[in-house]
């Protein structure tokens, strides 16, 4: 608020840069400009008057901007620990024994799929041992195979060596289709279902493309956790049929907490476990409020979701912390939009023919708009 007389601006004005101002007049007001090229044919006490004003004001803004910017974080760690400790309410219900119970009746995956996830995340595994933990599961083993012959991959020759087929794969794509498949074939089979699958299988996907960027974390642990990170909302979803008379308390259950219970459960690491159960806390935290320990894989699930949701044409993709976690992936792009363009749309036109037809139209579609020679090109 400015009062009579007051002076505004930048002490840096005479630089070559270009300060936008907005303002709104409560009284009748005379505002006088003064430009660079002015100031410097005035007297050169004028021109001190002048630079002292900015000053002094500069000061003024910068001490008014610091105990502001005090009372906005003081305020967010406030409302962090007010969330926090609404969403931990729910752990009750979660740690009851008539939870439990449902939680254990899911039947469990593959064995393959549990050791597979603590082998895939090690530094040493081999294609050798891989392998072996696959032989365990022929279904598996059978999908694996299926997917290595298939058109996508054009092979000349069918190729019939499991080894063979896991190492031309790859470890990311193998783990990637063990879960798919194991999720698949315990959970039923119907439209809401599809949706949650579909959605997962395009985070993991979009969280594999923005760790290779980022060089953040392990495409393989972002590309796990985006497959899982939804396993609590298809049990809130089964709960729902089981008891519809309670539907809407159900409704209020965290899934993120259920998710990491049943994956907990199932065996599964702790660190893809925790990712899981605090997925949800860029919603509303700041980067330094998360645990450092997985913190780059949370943001790295975080901004995926960002990603699809522009991909979806979704209104209010941005949230109030999307710019401080893309600075910590160092991410350079503006915003998340820039970023989608121009890292995200086009790796997946890459990989269009893996993608649902649905999906795979819509980036053909996104990308013409945008890039059409590279977008005809593949």
């Amino acid at each position: 608020m400015l009062n009579n007389s007051n002076f505004f601006g930048d002490i840096t004005f005479q630089e070559k840069f270009v300060n936008f101002y907005s303002a709104v007049a409560v009284e009748n007001v005379t505002l006088m400009e003064i430009k660079s090229n002015i100031v410097n044919h005035l007297p050169d006490s004028v021109q001190m008057m002048i630079y002292k004003n900015l000053s002094k004001s500069s000061i003024h803004n910068i001490y008014y901007l610091s105990t502001h910017t005090d009372k906005v974080n003081t305020r967010n760690t406030e409302l962090t620990t007010y969330v926090r400790r609404m969403k931990s309410q729910t752990d009750a219900f979660i740690n009851a024994e008539v939870f439990q119970a449902i939680i254990k009746n899911i039947p469990k995956l593959p064995k393959c799929a549990g050791s597979l996830s603590s082998k895939l995340l090690e530094d040493n595994v081999s294609a050798k041992e891989v392998t072996e933990s696959v032989q365990e599961e022929p279904a598996l083993a059978a999908a694996i195979l299926k997917t290595v012959n298939s058109a996508y991959y054009g092979l000349p020759e069918k190729m019939s060596s499991l080894h063979h087929a896991i190492l031309y794969l790859g470890f990311n794509n193998v783990y990637q289709l063990i879960l798919e498949n194991s999720i698949k074939n315990i959970m039923p089979q119907d439209e809401e279902y599809e949706k949650i699958r579909l959605h997962s299988f395009m985070i993991s996907l979009i969280a594999s493309e923005i760790s290779l960027h980022c060089q953040k974390s392990k495409p393989l642990v972002n590309s796990t956790v985006g497959i899982l990170h939804d396993v609590g909302k298809i049990v809130t979803l089964l709960l729902k049929r089981k008891y519809p008379n309670i539907k809407e308390l159900i409704h209020m259950i965290d899934d993120s907490k259920v998710g990491a219970c049943l994956l907990r459960n199932w065996g599964f690491p702790e660190n893809i476990i925790k990712i899981i159960e605090y997925q949800y806390d860029p919603e509303f935290s700041h980067p330094e409020n998360i645990d450092q320990a997985f913190r780059y894989e949370i943001a790295i699930l975080y901004l995926s979701h960002r990603c699809y949701a522009i991909m979806m044409g979704e209104e209010n993709t941005e949230t109030t912390f999307v710019d401080d976690f893309m600075e910590l992936l160092g991410i350079q792009q503006k915003d998340c939009q820039a970023f989608y363009q121009d890292t995200i749309l086009p790796a997946l036109l890459k990989n269009k023919k893996r993608l649902p037809e649905k999906i795979s139209s819509l980036v053909q579609e996104q990308a013409l708009a945008l890039y059409p020679v590279r977008a005809r090109a593949s």
